[in-house]
């Protein structure tokens, strides 16, 4: 993640040290405002379409920088997504991204809610690119709707 080139659209390391124990980075300074509490602040939960179109393509620039930098996100949520003073949207929280030229595979994902099938049954394909993706349906749906994505047994079955 060092190595990525600055977007505006994707919380960039200014900064990598490490001690015996630990690996520290330092990120731009985002201020506290998150996509999820943006939306919680407001009497409707809602946003406007205007709003969401907006947002929404703010997500879309920084996936798409990831992306071409061959990197998924793989915990994508209202949380992660910081707003700017500018009122412009960052992607942050880049803990459990993936390099997806790593053939491994991969054992690890964010939040059950933004998750896609294939990450729960491999009969549906391979973990690729397409978690984000998936997350990005899951958060235009919390911003049409109002509503959180609810995760439970049963929404588990019904995304396998």
């Amino acid at each position: 993640l060092s190595n990525l080139p600055w977007s505006p659209f994707v919380a960039g390391i200014l900064d990598l040290f490490q001690d015996s124990k630990n690996v520290y980075y330092v990120l731009e300074y985002m201020g506290l405002n998150t996509l999820h509490s943006e939306r919680h602040r407001r009497t409707e939960k809602r946003f406007t379409d205007d709003e969401g179109q907006f947002y929404l393509s703010n997500i879309v620039l920084g996936l798409e920088h990831l992306h071409k930098h061959g990197l998924a996100h793989c915990d994508l949520k209202p949380n992660n997504i910081l707003v700017g003073d500018d009122g412009y949207l960052t992607i942050a929280d880049l803990g459990l991204a993936k390099d997806v030229s790593w053939k491994e595979e991969w054992d690890s994902f964010g939040s059950p809610e933004y998750m896609p099938p294939e990450t729960f049954d491999e009969s549906y394909g391979p973990v690729g690119l397409t978690v984000d993706w998936w997350s990005v349906g899951g958060i235009v749906y919390e911003m049409i709707s109002g509503e959180r994505v609810c995760f439970n047994h049963e929404v588990y079955e019904r995304v396998v």
